[in-house]
This record gives structure tokens, C-alpha cells and sequence, in this order.
């Protein structure tokens, strides 16, 4: 005689096979990042940081995938002539990817772009690419 119910058991074992467990996230995967360094002599330093943070969700249907990235450079150097020269690099950009499977083989989607960058005089630059993908091995 068994302890466990037959309703528990089954429900356990169809949710298993299924591969249909619990998912809060549902499906999305989340990824946070930073970094820090900062080196420096008696006339001369450097203070670089990073943050990032991704965002990704694979179906058999959609593949979304969101990423931002955010770095920061701060420098200073002091001449011998008492002068003091600061520069501030900052550099950030944005990526966005939507494909929709329409068949095992066939996908479509489009590609977003967004970025800043101060070191390279770019204020704000955007691109859009349409995506057409074939997949040989289904």
C-alpha cells in the first residue's frame, strides 16, 4: 500500500516528463554585471567602471534578446607646470533582438542598436537591420 497519493504521483511524474516545471522566470534568463579598476601614480590616475545587464528569452516560437551595457573612464594628470588636465569617457549602448520562427527552418526578425559614445564624438547613433535566418540541420 502506498503512502503517496496517485493524483500526487501523477502530477509529479506528467510535469516531469513534460519538462513543464514551475518556472517563475518564466523562461527568461537575467545576467547583471560590473567592474572596477583604478590605477595611479603620483601625477597621473585613472578611476574605469562597467555595468551590464542582459536579458534573454529562447522559445520554439521566439528568441528575444536584450543587452545594455554602460563603461566609465575618468583620468587626470597633473603637469609640471601645476596644471591639472581631466578627462571623462563615457560610452553606453543598447541591443535588442526579436526572431519569430515561422517554421523549423525558417525564422525572421530585426536587430536594435542604440549607442553613446563620448570619446568618439557620437551622441547618439541607432540602426535597425531586418534578420532572415535558415536553419540547414532541422
Amino acid at each position: 500500500m502506498s503512502v503517496i497519493s496517485n493524483a500526487e504521483i501523477s502530477n509529479y511524474e506528467t510535469d516531469s516528463i513534460k519538462g513543464e516545471a514551475q518556472d517563475p522566470w518564466r523562461q527568461w534568463i537575467f545576467k547583471l554585471g560590473a567592474d572596477i579598476g583604478f590605477d595611479g601614480e603620483e601625477q597621473k590616475k585613472n578611476l574605469e567602471y562597467s555595468l551590464s545587464f542582459r536579458a534573454d528569452k529562447v522559445t520554439d516560437l521566439w528568441k528575444i534578446s536584450n543587452q545594455y551595457d554602460y563603461e566609465r573612464s575618468e583620468g587626470t594628470i597633473k603637469k609640471d607646470n601645476g596644471e591639472t588636465i581631466k578627462s571623462i569617457i563615457i560610452e553606453q549602448d543598447a541591443d535588442v533582438r526579436f526572431v519569430f520562427s515561422i517554421n523549423p527552418h525558417w525564422s525572421f526578425g530585426v536587430f536594435l542598436e542604440g549607442a553613446q559614445n563620448t570619446y568618439r564624438n557620437i551622441e547618439m547613433a541607432l540602426e535597425a537591420i531586418p534578420a532572415l535566418q535558415y536553419n540547414f540541420y532541422n
